[in-house]
């Protein structure tokens, strides 16, 4: 895999070829975090800045957890409904 650098006015992002050839930047936010008073609000733009982001792993899985689901669950779900 080749490093790629793509140079923004909000960062210079570092990416990569994977094993097929395809250019890739992964986790590239396109605004700034919903937290504090951005909370539940519209988007906004983000601040320009001179930092290098490494752009080779999706953060999504940091904003947005993974829901298991088990038995345990279900169980409560159904005594909630009756």
């Amino acid at each position: 895999m080749s490093k790629l650098t793509f140079k923004t006015r909000y960062g210079t992002f570092n990416g990569f070829d994977d094993e097929n050839g395809v250019k890739t930047w992964l986790g590239i936010p396109f605004a700034q975090p919903p937290v504090g008073k951005l909370r539940w609000r519209a988007p906004q733009s983000l601040t320009p800045t001179d930092k290098t982001l490494d752009a080779k792993k999706n953060t999504a899985s940091r904003l947005c957890k993974s829901l298991t689901i088990t038995k345990a669950h279900l169980k409560i779900r159904k005594a909630k409904i009756a």
